[in-house]
């Protein structure tokens, strides 16, 4: 029977075991789909989720399974389909731009970030002779003392303004 299968679905692989289906409060792996149903051996293909309150996030791998009540019976391993390929980039593709926005959310709200941009600023309207201008925004650094250097810098650049 098992050679059988093999022959009929060539992209199947044996596995020694079912993989990990253990969830706590939707949270876990679980099997969801069915897809490519084989009316000659009665099984069909399911995919194996990393799911977070039962919602799959991330496809581990698909399954040639038959029925077994309750669960499955696991034949064979076989490719992940190509709309699940695509969700697990969309997937990986949102986590790292997400993971970016923090950093850069992070950054640009720092103390520091923020006075360096003040300067530079600051430098910009002296180098387009708003003499006024430029002076209020070193005085905004020099007068918030909450990242010294920067101040330092502002009261030089302040003082070489007058």
């Amino acid at each position: 029977m098992q050679s059988y299968l093999f022959q009929r679905f060539p992209g199947m692989t044996p596995v020694t075991g079912p993989p990990n289906l253990y969830t706590i409060n939707g949270v876990g792996f679980t099997m969801y789909g069915h897809r490519d149903f084989d009316h000659a051996s009665g099984t069909y293909v399911a995919t194996h989720f990393l799911c977070f309150l039962f919602i799959p996030i991330f496809a581990l791998g698909a399954y040639r399974v038959a029925d077994a009540n309750p669960g499955w019976y696991f034949l064979g391993k076989v490719p992940l389909s190509n709309l699940t390929r695509g969700w697990n980039c969309f997937v990986v593709l949102a986590m790292l731009v997400g993971g970016l926005s923090i950093w850069w959310s992070i950054h640009a709200n720092r103390l520091e970030t923020i006075a360096a941009n003040t300067v530079a600023d600051g430098d910009r309207l002296a180098a387009d002779g708003k003499i006024g201008q430029a002076a209020r925004k070193y005085q905004q650094v020099v007068m918030d003392k909450q990242v010294p250097l920067a101040a330092a810098d502002a009261l030089q650049k302040l003082t070489r303004l007058f």
